[in-house]
């Protein structure tokens, strides 16, 4: 499709996949969130930094999809 059609299309076929990328990074920041809390028992401190790093990461990118959403849900309405 061409046109109009066409970018309403993607936007709608998209809409769906960015769901799926926010409840996959959603139990991923779920899950390094307990295993952070495991390494502090151990006192593990490499453990620590890496699971501090990939929350901080999964945020960023957690809220870099909600503004996605926001924004497709947005220019589909135009």
């Amino acid at each position: 499709m061409r046109g109009r059609q066409g970018r309403i299309a993607r936007r709608e076929r998209a809409i769906p996949r960015i769901e799926n990328h926010i409840l996959a990074y959603e139990e991923t920041l779920v899950s390094s969130a307990e295993s952070l809390m495991v390494a502090r028992k151990e006192k593990n401190e490499a453990d620590i930094r890496l699971h501090e790093t990939s929350i901080k990461l999964c945020e960023k990118r957690l809220s870099s999809h909600n503004l996605c959403l926001e924004n497709t849900k947005k220019n589909l309405n135009r």
